[in-house]
């Protein structure tokens, strides 16, 4: 068996990359956000990332996809990553799903953790994944504790981990392709501001 490496590759964080999430359900319509897993380097790169996985959500969980929400989104910092962080992970949970859906309402509030999920070693690249929204006043320690309580894949050899903010918001239409622009100005109410 071969030794881990462990942190001893620097992951390559584009400064600008793009997310999606995609509203999935059945035939009633939307029943739930949820994000693809990878960041793109550009918003066809994540359309055609959906349309790969369009049959698959179909065929295996008799979902559609009736729209896309694509963030673009700019490199905030890097995150170190250490071997003490992996232990035993658990599941997300169902408050993954809230939290999406609360980041979904004012992603301007939000840094989002991106994890060095592989590197592919014959095409000399990484695979950076999303994970989960933080607000931007949190720092570094809340998602060190999310690491070691985590079961998502990352590359043992990545010395960091990133956070990214979100800049432009596009609405896609899946059945007409029609793209909209989305404000995505914080909305924040006295109730918030109060807190």
């Amino acid at each position: 068996m071969k030794k881990i490496e462990w942190q001893t590759m620097e992951p390559v964080f584009p400064e600008t990359a793009f997310m999606v999430m995609m509203f999935v359900g059945r035939k009633k319509g939307i029943e739930i956000i949820v994000p693809m897993d990878l960041i793109y380097d550009t918003v066809k790169q994540a359309i055609m990332a959906v349309e790969r996985n369009e049959k698959m959500l179909l065929k295996k969980y008799k979902n559609k996809v009736f729209g896309l929400a694509v963030f673009e989104m700019k490199l905030r910092k890097r995150i170190e990553l250490k071997k003490e962080y992996w232990g035993k992970g658990v599941h997300r949970g169902n408050d993954y799903f809230m939290k999406i859906n609360e980041f979904m309402k004012n992603p301007g509030l939000y840094q989002y953790l991106v994890l060095p999920r592989s590197y592919d070693d014959k095409l000399k690249e990484w695979r950076n994944a999303v994970s989960l929204p933080f607000f931007i006043s949190d720092d570094d320690t809340k998602m060190i504790n999310y690491f070691k309580t985590s079961d998502e894949g990352v590359d043992e050899r990545a010395k960091w981990a990133a956070t990214y903010t979100t800049g432009k918001e596009f609405g896609i239409n899946w059945e007409t392709k029609a793209i909209k622009e989305v404000d995505n100005t914080p909305i924040i109410d006295k109730e918030t501001l109060a807190n």
